[in-house]
């Protein structure tokens, strides 16, 4: 799944790729997609330039002139892709066809059909209900230490599933939380009341150094998901259980915390309540 680096890497590409540029067509292939999509579109989109393209947490903001903003979120599957030579027939997985005034194509793709846009007033874009309860972004307004120690020390859910929710820190999904604690040392099913504080200063400091590198280091190439043909690994525990850990060379392990797949370093990673 898509989570905060993937997204900010869509972003900067759409951002290449639109700002300056005037939609001249756009084409739902899948009604699932959004609501009255097609017929807001047609409204709102195809005529006009784009001003800008931002991203909030691991949503993307397609900002054009005249006061309207496409929203999406790729959710499981959900990529752009430029096409600078035409296809006669479109990919199966395409769910939005884009044609800008240069001839070049951006589409939606989504194999699975989770992915949605919206396209709302720029005003209101942020009230979505979707986006109404977001906590600040995890890379662009950081936690602080004490903010982080106070929401941990009001809860023992595990540290994983604090870190993970989105209404306190925006964009953090499975992945980046798995390599968060493996750096921080902490073991994924720690209550958060029990951490210390020198654990938490240290997790709320690395945050955005650790996005950042994820960001970088998945840019080197086309960005491909894990678990599709010709994706490379760059996590260093993630999907790697019976691999040694690049630290201590014992076996990273696979389990479950709160229901969701995690992979942690028993060695490494003991600070576990």
């Amino acid at each position: 799944m898509p989570e905060l680096p993937e997204v900010e890497i869509h972003a900067r590409n759409l951002r290449d790729w639109l700002s300056g540029r005037t939609i001249r067509s756009a084409e739902v292939l899948d009604a699932r997609l959004g609501d009255d999509l097609a017929e807001r579109l047609a409204v709102a989109v195809v005529g006009h330039s784009v001003e800008g393209v931002r991203r909030v947490a691991k949503y993307l903001f397609i900002d054009l002139e005249g006061g309207h903003t496409m929203v999406a979120h790729l959710r499981m599957t959900g990529r752009f892709v430029r096409d600078v030579y035409l296809p006669i027939t479109l990919p199966k997985a395409t769910r939005l066809a884009i044609v800008i005034h240069t001839g070049e194509r951006v589409r939606f793709e989504d194999s699975r059909r989770f992915g949605r846009i919206w396209v709302v007033l720029t005003s209101e874009a942020m009230r979505l209900p979707e986006l109404a309860h977001l906590g600040p972004d995890a890379l662009l307004d950081p936690i602080t230490p004490e903010r982080l120690a106070e929401a941990a020390g009001r809860t023992r859910r595990p540290i994983k599933v604090l870190l993970m929710d989105q209404t306190l820190l925006g964009g953090l999904g499975n992945i980046c939380v798995i390599e968060l604690l493996f750096r921080a040392g902490i073991a994924p099913d720690t209550p958060s009341n029990a951490l210390t504080e020198r654990h938490l200063q240290a997790l709320a400091q690395d945050i955005p150094v650790y996005l950042q590198w994820a960001i970088d280091a998945q840019s080197r190439r086309e960005l491909i998901y894990l678990g599709e043909k010709g994706a490379e690994n760059v996590f260093p525990i993630y999907r790697r259980a019976g691999e040694p850990c690049p630290r201590c060379s014992t076996p990273i392990r696979y389990g479950a915390v709160a229901g969701r797949g995690t992979y942690w370093c028993p060695e490494c990673q003991k600070a576990s309540g």
